[in-house]
């Protein structure tokens, strides 16, 4: 108890003021929606309809994100070290995402990929469907997502919000943006299925990322946390390949 109790005050010490503003969230913000539809149009344009193409895409928005950022932003706030072992934290994560998918599960009745995984058939995999979903959900993604909503956004609104609300502000950004890139278009299920994968999940996985920067003081942690769920998701898809 006297470690959950640490763990939550830690997570609410005030954040302290970035070196930049709320401008420069909405200039990063705007930027990762041009970059994502960018290399979305890129891959249609060189793999046409294959299931790969749309994981394509959002690897080549991805990288565009995370290189804009690393380029226009100080390297030292953005990768700050951890005070708590990365691969701790991968392990605690890990549990998290099982324990949110056992969740999953009970709201939506059913065994489901998130939806940047959704354009895969998963009796169908090929090499590249496999490379892509590897580098975007393990590599990529928690980058991108990382140095927007954890590294920027987060510590941003946490000055005009404090530490909960910039963890719980930059979660609902990160949310609707899951939404409106990634669209959760599932094929039957409950009506609440898109609305639990395509906004509520992201959401409180966001808060969780946003938990884990403010317990460790490294956005390297957070990045890590996603990196777990990443993994995770991937293991769901190898699970479902014997489904026929």
């Amino acid at each position: 108890m006297n470690r959950i109790r640490a763990f939550f005050a830690r997570v609410g010490e005030p954040e302290a003021a970035p070196p930049w503003t709320m401008a420069t969230v909405l200039v990063v913000i705007v930027v990762a929606l041009v970059a994502m539809l960018a290399g979305a149009f890129i891959a249609v344009i060189w793999g046409g309809t294959q299931d790969f193409v749309e994981l394509a895409g959002w690897t080549v928005g991805g990288i565009l994100i995370a290189a804009f950022i690393w380029q226009t932003q100080k390297r030292d706030v953005l990768l700050a070290p951890s005070t708590t072992p990365i691969l701790f934290v991968m392990f605690v994560s890990l549990g998290c995402a099982i324990a949110l998918d056992l969740i999953s599960q009970a709201v939506t009745q059913g065994f489901l990929l998130k939806p940047e995984l959704l354009a895969l058939t998963p009796t169908k995999l090929g090499p590249l469907e496999w490379l892509f979903a590897i580098a975007f959900m393990v590599v990529v993604q928690p980058i991108a997502e990382g140095l927007i909503f954890r590294a920027i956004t987060l510590p941003t609104l946490a000055v005009l919000l404090g530490s909960w609300g910039g963890i719980i502000g930059a979660a609902i950004v990160a949310g609707i943006f899951h939404l409106m890139i990634y669209p959760p278009n599932y094929n039957g299920g409950t009506p609440i299925t898109p609305i639990w994968y395509g906004l509520a999940l992201p959401i409180i996985e966001g808060i969780i990322y946003g938990a884990v920067r403010g317990s460790t003081k490294s956005n390297r942690a957070a990045i890590a946390a996603q990196v777990a769920f990443g993994i995770f998701a991937v293991i769901k898809l190898l699970m479902l390949t014997g489904v026929s």
